[in-house]
């Protein structure tokens, strides 16, 4: 028997594994402020990724970056 498809949001982030955080769920995630954030972003200290418009921390990298 075949496997289900995802259907909706949450089915698919159950079965696929997060790749990058946006800065709001890399907050939540870390509980560190938005501007502590950025200002991270600014120092090179943690590396992004930019999307058009969105700006995406890799999974990695904000390891990474909490070990430091």
């Amino acid at each position: 028997m075949a496997k289900a498809v995802p259907t909706t949001q949450a089915d698919r982030s159950e079965t696929v594994p997060k790749l990058a955080y946006t800065i709001p769920e890399l907050c939540a995630a870390t509980g560190i402020s938005r501007a502590m954030v950025y200002k991270e972003i600014r120092a090179e200290r943690l590396k992004v990724k930019k999307v058009g418009t969105r700006t995406l921390v890799p999974v990695d990298e904000a390891g990474a970056w909490m070990k430091i």
